[in-house]
C-alpha cells in the first residue's frame, strides 16, 4: 500500500521535529539544570525562541517543498522524513539526558545505546506509517504539557547582590587566594620581576593547614585549628565556628564583607557572598541558545557543527532581534567554550569572573569593607599558559606548564594592583595574595621536595601555597621575607592591623607585619592524613604541629635542594624477569624485555647525569641495552649497549642536556633474551640548572 508524501503529512512531520528540538527539548535541559539558569525566564526564552522557530520552519519547509519537484525521490523521502522525525522526537524528548552540570562546557555524550534505540524506534515507526499523524500527536502530547508546565513556572530573574564597591577613604582589606600555585614559582617570578608589587612582603617559606581547598580556606578564616569533632565534617559544621571567622570579628566592627567561591562556607546571611561563575549568571542573556546547543548536541554530539549551525541560525533570525542579547560576555563565553568539552574546562569561566572582577571595581564613598575571594582557574589539570591563553587538549605537559600558569596568575594580579592604583585606593587597602595548597604529587619537579610524600596520599609541595602582604600605606620596593609563614597567620596579621587585641586572642597564627621577638616560638599546624585514600573529613588527619624556626621540609628531614634521586630496581615497573632482593634479574628463559622502565621523572631545564649500577654474564650476542627516554619514550635521548662484566657490579653513566623543562624522563634497561642480566639501581643526577 502506498501513501504518498503531501504538503500536509510534510509540514506536520517538520512541525514535530522542530517543536521537539527547538522548544521541548531546551525546556527539558532546563529543567534538569535549573540551577544554571538562576536568571532566565519565560518571557525571555519565548523572545530568544522565536526568531529561531520562525528561521526553522521556513528554511526546512523550503527545503522540502524543493525536494518534492522530483517525483523519483518522493517515496524515499516519505520514509525519510517519518523516520528522521520519530528518532528526533524520540532522543529530544524521551531519552535520558546524558549532561551533567550545564555550567557550558561540560562533556554532552551520546550514548550508543540511546543512539539504538532511537533507530530502532523510528525503523520500527516505518510499520505504522498509514497512522503517521495519530503517531505523531501521540508522541508529543506528553512532553509538549510538561513542558508549558515547565514555562509556566519558570522563576522571575534573580538579581545577584552586586560586588561590593572599595571604601574610597576608609580601610579595605582584600584577600585573594589562587587554587593550587606553589611558593616556589611565584617567588621565582617574582625575584626577577618585582616591579608593580610595591609595599608586597612576600614569604616563599609558608605552610598551608590542609591539602584541599575546602578545609585549606576554612581554616584560613578561622585563623586557628579546632579540636576535632567526632563524627563530624569541619566543612559540614563551618557555622559552630562562624564567630570565629576573621570575616565575622571585621563584620563585627563595623566592616561590609565579601565573599567568592569556598571563601563563601559558613558565612553569616548579612555577608555579601558570591558563588562561583556569578558574574556569568549576571550577564547571562543568551540562556535559550545555552539551553539549545545542549539539546542538539545529545542529538548530534558534534560541538563545531552545532556551532556553525547555530550561528548560521543567528544571522537568518536578524541581528537586530537578537542584539539586546549578544554582549561581551556571550561573545567571550562562546570563544572560549568552543571546540571543547573536557568536563573540567569550565575553569575558563573562572578566569572570566576574575577579570569581571576586576573590570567591576569601584571606590565610593562607604564604609571599611573587607573581601575574601578564592579562584580556581590556577587548578589542577593545567590549562593556561604564561599570557592567560587556554590550552585545548590533554597531553604530556604536566610540570612543564605550572610555571607558565603561575605566570598567568602573576599577571592577573598585576592586572588587579593597577585597577586598585587607578581608582587610587591602594595606599588604604590591605592586600593579600596566597593560595589554598600547592600542585599535587604527580605535578612535582622530581629532584624537588615538595615531591616528596608527607603522608601516603599527599606530597609536601601540597604544603607549599605561597602568601605575600602589603600593609596600609606601604609603598617600598619588594621585600623577601626569610620568616617562616603559615596560612594560620593570615587572620591574625588582618585583626591586628584593624582590630582590637582582645578580638584577636583566638588566632594561633603571628602578626605577619608585627616584628615580635617572641613570634619564632609560635608553632605552625598542617593537618596530615591518615589514609591512602582521597578522604576530606577532618577527622581523617592528624594534627601535626611544625617549629617555626624550621622550614616544613628542614621538618620533614629533607634537603632544600635535593642534587639526586637514586631508585633501586625493585621498585621500579618491569616488562620481564624477576625482583632479587632489591635487584631485578632477567635470565635465559625470560622473554626479551624492559628488566626496568621508569621513573617517569619531571626534570627543569640543565643538565644531568643518568647512570644504572647492574652486572651482566654470558652476553654471548649481545642485544641488551640502556636508554634514557622523554614525553613517555617518544623521544630518545641516549642508547648505549651493555657490555659483559665478567660478574663483577659496574655502573655505566652518561650525562645529557635538557633545554627545556622534560615530563616523564626514563631510564629504561633492555634485556634481549640472552645471558644474566641484573639491575640493581638506577640514579638521576643534577649537574646544573640553567
Amino acid at each position: 500500500m502506498s501513501y504518498p508524501l503531501s504538503l500536509r503529512k510534510l509540514t506536520l512531520a517538520l512541525a514535530g521535529v522542530i517543536v521537539s528540538l527547538l522548544f521541548i527539548a531546551p525546556l527539558l535541559v532546563y529543567r534538569a539544570n535549573r540551577s544554571d539558569f538562576p536568571a532566565l525566564t519565560a518571557s525571555q526564552f519565548l523572545l530568544e525562541l522565536t526568531p529561531f522557530l520562525g528561521v526553522a520552519f521556513v528554511g526546512l519547509l523550503a527545503a522540502m517543498l524543493l525536494l518534492l519537484r522530483f517525483p523519483t525521490v518522493t517515496k524515499a523521502l516519505e520514509k525519510g522524513v517519518f523516520f528522521a522525525s520519530i528518532a528526533a522526537i524520540l532522543f529530544a524528548c524521551y531519552l535520558p539526558l546524558a549532561v551533567g552540570k550545564l555550567d557550558g562546557v561540560d562533556t554532552i555524550e551520546l550514548s550508543g545505546r540511546y543512539l539504538l534505540a532511537g533507530l530502532f524506534a523510528g525503523g520500527a515507526s516505518l510499520f505504522f506509517i498509514g497512522h503517521y499523524k495519530a503517531l505523531l500527536l501521540a508522541l508529543l502530547m506528553g512532553p509538549v504539557v510538561v513542558t508549558i508546565q515547565v514555562l509556566l513556572a519558570m522563576a522571575p530573574e534573580i538579581q545577584e547582590q552586586p560586588l561590593l564597591p572599595f571604601s574610597s577613604d576608609q580601610p579595605n582589606i582584600l584577600l585573594v587566594s589562587f587554587d593550587n600555585v606553589q611558593s616556589s614559582y611565584v617567588s621565582e617570578l617574582l625575584t626577577e620581576s618585582p616591579e608593580r608589587f610595591d609595599g608586597f612582603m612576600i614569604f616563599p617559606e609558608v605552610t598551608a593547614v590542609a591539602p584541599f581547598s575546602a578545609l585549606s580556606t576554612l581554616t584560613t578564616k578561622m585563623g586557628q585549628l579546632p579540636q576535632q569533632i567526632p563524627g563530624e565534617m569541619l566543612t559540614t559544621a563551618a557555622a559552630l565556628f562562624q564567630d570565629r571567622f576573621i570575616s565575622s570579628r571585621l563584620g563585627d566592627s563595623g566592616f561590609q564583607i565579601e565573599t567568592y567561591g569556598d571563601f563563601e562556607q559558613g558565612e553569616r546571611s548579612s555577608t555579601n557572598s558570591h558563588d562561583y561563575y556569578h558574574a556569568r549568571h549576571n550577564n547571562d542573556r543568551s540562556g535559550y541558545r545555552r539551553l539549545l546547543q545542549a539539546a542538539l548536541l545529545r542529538v548530534f554530539p558534534f560541538p563545531e557543527q552545532v556551532n556553525t549551525g547555530l550561528d548560521a541560525l543567528n544571522k537568518l533570525a536578524s541581528r537586530a532581534a537578537m542584539s539586546d542579547f549578544e554582549n561581551y560576555e556571550t561573545q567571550e563565553m562562546a570563544q572560549l567554550v568552543a571546540r571543547d568539552r573536557h568536563p573540567l574546562a569550565h575553569y575558563k569561566l573562572d578566569i572570566i569572573q576574575f577579570e569581571a572582577f576586576i573590570s567591576s571595581m569601584k571606590s565610593d564613598n562607604v564604609g571599611p569593607t573587607a573581601k575574601f575571594h578564592h579562584y580556581l582557574f590556577t587548578h589542577e589539570p593545567v590549562r593556561f599558559d604564561e599570557d592567560c591563553n587556554y590550552l585545548y587538549g590533554t597531553g604530556f605537559r604536566y610540570v612543564t606548564a605550572i610555571p607558565a600558569e603561575t605566570a598567568c596568575a602573576v599577571s592577573k594580579m598585576k592586572s588587579l594592583i593597577n585597577k586598585l592604583k587607578d581608582l587610587a585606593i591602594y595606599n588604604n587597602t590591605m592586600i593579600i595574595f596566597t593560595s589554598d595548597h600547592g600542585p599535587e604529587c604527580p605535578l612535582n619537579f622530581t629532584l624537588s621536595p615538595g615531591s616528596y610524600q608527607v603522608s601516603k596520599r599527599w606530597c609536601l609541595s601540597r604544603y607549599q601555597p605561597f602568601l605575600m602582604i602589603k600593609g596600609f600605606n606601604e609603598t617600598g620596593p619588594l621585600e623577601i621575607k626569610t620568616q617562616q609563614a603559615s596560612l594560620l597567620d593570615i587572620a591574625q596579621t588582618v585583626c591586628a592591623a584593624t582590630l582590637s587585641s582582645a578580638k584577636c586572642q583566638d588566632y594561633e597564627g603571628i602578626d605577619l607585619l608585627g616584628s615580635a621577638e617572641d613570634d619564632v616560638l609560635t608553632p605552625r599546624y598542617i593537618l596530615v592524613s591518615n589514609t591512602d585514600k582521597d578522604e576530606r573529613h577532618y577527622a581523617d588527619f592528624h594534627r601535626r604541629e611544625v617549629p617555626r624556626q624550621f622550614g616544613i621540609a628542614e621538618h620533614f628531614g629533607l634537603d632544600r635542594q635535593p642534587r639526586y634521586k637514586r631508585y633501586l630496581a625493585s621498585a621500579l615497573p618491569s616488562q620481564t624477569g624477576a625482583v632479587f632482593g632489591s635487584a631485578r634479574q632477567a635470565g635465559d628463559g625470560d622473554d626479551p624485555g624492559y628488566i626496568t622502565y621508569g621513573p617517569y621523572a619531571h626534570l627543569r631545564a640543565g643538565q644531568y647525569q643518568f647512570s644504572v649500577r647492574h652486572r651482566f654474564t654470558n652476553a654471548g650476542d649481545n642485544t641488551s641495552y640502556w636508554q634514557v627516554t622523554i614525553d613517555g619514550s617518544s623521544h630518545e635521548l641516549f642508547r648505549q649497549s651493555f657490555l659483559d662484566t665478567q660478574g663483577s657490579v659496574q655502573e655505566e653513566m652518561v650525562a645529557v642536556t635538557l633545554d627545556s623543562a622534560a615530563n616523564h624522563v626514563e631510564l629504561r634497561t633492555f634485556f634481549g633474551g640472552k645471558g644474566l642480566l641484573t639491575i640493581e639501581a638506577v640514579e638521576i643526577r643534577q649537574l646544573s640548572r640553567h
